[in-house]
């Protein structure tokens, strides 16, 4: 950092200077406040093809499909003994949804 200020100094003070005005840009004119918004979801779309990219590879492997395959529908029933037993233990048990969310907290 130059002149000796602290790097948290000056990133404090790049934060202030840039959250001083309202807008995307802070004291831009407003065509290039336009230009940082676009870049801005550029870049987002572009991270979101890259993700889409990653989880295109795992799926290409055999191994992986196989396992999300087996996996997901293994998790269904354990979803739904959550969910109804909350409903069970509130309703049939008489416990009542505080005291039954509670429990299944507790245990689950």
């Amino acid at each position: 950092v130059e002149g000796g200020a602290s790097p948290a100094a000056s990133t404090t003070a790049m934060v202030s200077s840039s959250s001083s005005s309202s807008g995307l840009g802070g004291n831009l004119p407003p065509t290039a406040t336009a230009a940082l918004s676009v870049s801005r979801s550029v870049s987002v779309s572009a991270m979101a093809l890259g993700a889409a990219a990653k989880v295109a590879a795992v799926f290409r492997r055999r191994t992986n499909l196989i396992g999300f395959l087996q996996g997901i529908p293994g998790c269904v029933p354990w979803s739904v003994i959550n969910v109804f037993m909350n409903d069970y233990l509130a309703v049939d048990k008489g416990l009542g949804v505080h005291l039954a969310t509670t429990v299944m907290m507790a245990f689950g």
